[in-house]
């Protein structure tokens, strides 16, 4: 009766490991708001999502985090902001920005903007004419 329980408490522990062994790369990725290549299959060149900032009362006076991590090397990147009224704010981002890439020259960059609506949508972008590139992107408060 021992060696029975004992078997079944080892392939019990056996069974429990390899369940943390798989979900661990998806709760270590689950960080990102996005991970894939843009352009995406489907041709879209940016990722966006809408503010979580509490922007209902005007001024809203908290910045919208946004960080993207990229291809080393590549090239430069876009954030975006894309405004209620259809307006862009993008602007260029590349590895080797000491204001934007904390990480100097590691391509894992991150930048705040001031929405103006709740309804503003923010992102990662690869510019037009560039070469499909894998990325991580997050826009979320806090980040």
């Amino acid at each position: 009766m021992a060696t029975r329980t004992r078997k079944r408490l080892l392939f019990s522990t056996i069974v429990a490991a390899a369940a943390l062994a798989l979900a661990a790369p998806a709760i270590a990725s689950a960080y990102w708001d996005f991970q894939g290549n843009l352009p995406t299959s489907g041709g879209d060149r940016h990722y966006l999502k809408y503010t979580n900032v509490n922007c209902f009362v005007y001024p809203c006076g908290v910045y919208q985090a946004i960080r993207m991590s990229w291809t080393v090397g590549s090239h430069c990147m876009r954030f975006i902001e894309i405004k209620q009224n259809g307006s862009w704010y993008d602007p260029l981002v590349c590895g080797m920005d000491q204001i934007y890439c904390y990480t100097y020259g590691y391509y894992d960059c991150n930048d705040s903007i001031e929405p103006t609506s709740y309804l503003d949508r923010f992102g990662c972008y690869n510019p037009e004419g560039y070469s499909t590139v894998w990325v991580n992107c997050r826009a979320t408060n806090p980040l």
